[in-house]
């Protein structure tokens, strides 16, 4: 049995596998280095309230490189309300985006902004093949709970071969566990109607992976979930209906 496949036994229906509304507990949020230390990222690992999983991880530090049309840019940021980009490639920034995403995650779980980032710990995280790593973990924001939204994502095994369909977690979109946007919490409002108009979008905003975009299992998954077709379980190690494991975050 291989080590890919090992992993996945007992893992039936572990990761959360249905777009939209998702009430969250945050299990596991740490920052980690990349193996050269340049490159922190976030790691972000929630459970529903079935103990249904979804993972987000942003990187906090990047290096300029080309879109998917081969132009050098990234680290979008606005002057004087014109979307700019970095054009020098190779050129290392610090992802503001990603940043304010966990400001706003910090604030959504009730958390003070002036706060933010206080009462980072040392720590490690146990790998499978990576073994103990040393992370910062971000200890006032375990345990809080949030409301997320997420969309289908549809990925591919390394062979290109099998499709499955994973949950992307919208960080641009999080909402109180009473189900109100930042926006409302801050106008004082005690019902809110962002969530609605979130839940739609991510319904209808099922993707794939960027560098799976052109295979056509993939294509043709997307358009199943897209009109919400029956297809055959994606994942059947061990008799699993689950979606694909989560990333190593290096």
């Amino acid at each position: 049995m291989s080590e890919d496949d090992r992993t996945k036994l007992g893992k039936s229906g572990t990761k959360i596998n249905v777009d939209g509304e998702h009430e969250l507990t945050i299990k596991e949020a740490y920052e980690i280095a990349s193996e050269n230390g340049k490159y922190p990222r976030f790691v972000l690992k929630c459970e529903d309230g079935e103990g249904k999983t979804i993972d987000w991880t942003g990187f906090l530090r990047s290096k300029v490189g080309k879109d998917k049309d081969g132009k050098v840019k990234a680290g979008e940021y606005p002057v004087n309300g014109v979307k700019t980009y970095l054009d020098t490639e190779g050129a290392e920034y610090d992802n503001v985006r990603v940043i304010g995403q966990i400001l706003n995650l910090w604030k959504i779980c009730g958390l003070d902004a002036k706060q933010f980032g206080a009462g980072i710990t040392a720590g490690t995280v146990t790998f499978p093949e990576k073994g103990t790593v040393a992370v910062e973990n971000w200890t006032p924001l375990l345990n809080k709970k949030f409301t997320g939204v997420s969309s289908y994502l549809i990925t591919m095994d390394k062979d290109g071969k099998k499709a499955w369909r994973n949950q992307e977690l919208n960080m641009d979109r999080l909402f109180t566990i009473a189900g109100l946007s930042q926006a409302e919490v801050d106008s004082g409002k005690t019902e809110g109607t962002a969530l609605d108009a979130a839940v739609k979008d991510a319904k209808s905003n099922a993707s794939i992976t960027y560098n799976d975009r052109a295979n056509k299992i993939a294509i043709q998954e997307l358009k199943l979930v897209q009109g919400a077709g029956q297809a055959p379980a994606v994942e059947n190690a061990a008799g699993s209906t689950d979606t694909a494991p989560a990333a190593d975050p290096f």
